[in-house]
């Protein structure tokens, strides 16, 4: 029933890693319930995959994997890291690691998430969730915490989109969330590490199969008018994706490019003295 209502395990890991009921009434009881539904259904989910392939390739069908996790597991993964993400809520930064060697319940607690969420699907998914919630909270933006908080979260986003494919376009949205943020309180140049943090991530993401998200994001982010991309991160994406791409481009690939060259940000940006000549002559090849 929930590999047939994918909405109701999306809740599930709500209640785990947000302000969801397990966390709203604060007992173990529906945390434990939570994670052990969602384990059922990603065995379950295995299993149909697996049977659905042994249909078509006319085989038999193999129950157990060297690899599969087993149901406790998954159970044990998901209500650590639900308690993780707990914790870090009332730290001002984490450490995290793109590796799962070495790490055991001594270690901290930024890279046992990190591991947690390289290594089990459901918590990587989870913990985006979590991350989205917190980018979305006002008081975030404005609390102590957010200068060494913020570039901890989009690092632990970029693990989870290196390792689970499928979390990518949540971890683009994750970058735009963060791009639109504004503390006035906040000296210039940490904001724009931040903001150029988010930029390197969209680049990233571009390699990775979201490039037509991502310029059509910033495309829509531009026409808005708003702040969240100036001039200077604009030159930096810019020659960024000129660093990262090389030709024969595809069509689509194309006209997104054209549709952002055309907003009025992007066209006075290239035509400012601050252009690099170079970079004017490289991108006039893209859409020549």
């Amino acid at each position: 029933l929930l590999v047939a209502h994918p909405t109701s395990v999306t809740v599930l890991l709500e209640n785990l890693f947000t302000q969801g009921v397990a966390r709203r009434v604060g007992k173990d009881e529906i945390r434990e319930k939570c994670a052990r539904l969602t384990a059922h259904s990603v065995l379950a989910s295995v299993r149909l995959a697996k049977k659905k392939k042994a249909s078509k390739e006319e085989e038999a069908v193999d129950e157990t994997s060297e690899h599969e996790q087993s149901e406790d597991e998954i159970f044990k993964n998901l209500i650590r890291a639900s308690k993780i993400c707990d914790e870090i809520r009332n730290l001002v930064s984490f450490t995290v690691i793109n590796d799962v060697q070495g790490v055991d319940e001594s270690s901290s607690v930024g890279r046992q998430l990190s591991a947690l969420s390289i290594k089990s699907a459901c918590v990587a998914q989870g913990v985006m969730l979590w991350a989205k919630q917190i980018a979305d909270d006002p008081l975030f933006v404005t609390s102590a915490a957010y200068v060494t908080l913020a570039p901890s979260m989009l690092s632990l986003a970029r693990i989870i989109g290196t390792h689970h494919p499928f979390c990518r376009e949540a971890v683009l949205n994750l970058a735009f969330d963060y791009l639109s943020h504004s503390n006035p309180e906040i000296p210039y140049q940490k904001t724009q590490a931040l903001k150029e943090k988010c930029m390197r991530l969209l680049l990233w993401l571009s390699t990775q199969g979201q490039v037509l998200n991502a310029f059509s994001n910033v495309t829509e982010t531009l026409k808005k008018g708003g702040s969240e991309i100036d001039s200077a991160l604009l030159r930096y994406f810019v020659y960024g994706f000129l660093d990262s791409f090389r030709p024969p481009f595809s069509i689509p690939l194309i006209r997104s490019v054209g549709r952002m060259l055309l907003t009025k940000p992007c066209v006075e940006a290239v035509k400012s003295s601050y252009f690099m000549d170079v970079k004017r002559y490289e991108l006039g090849k893209v859409v020549d």
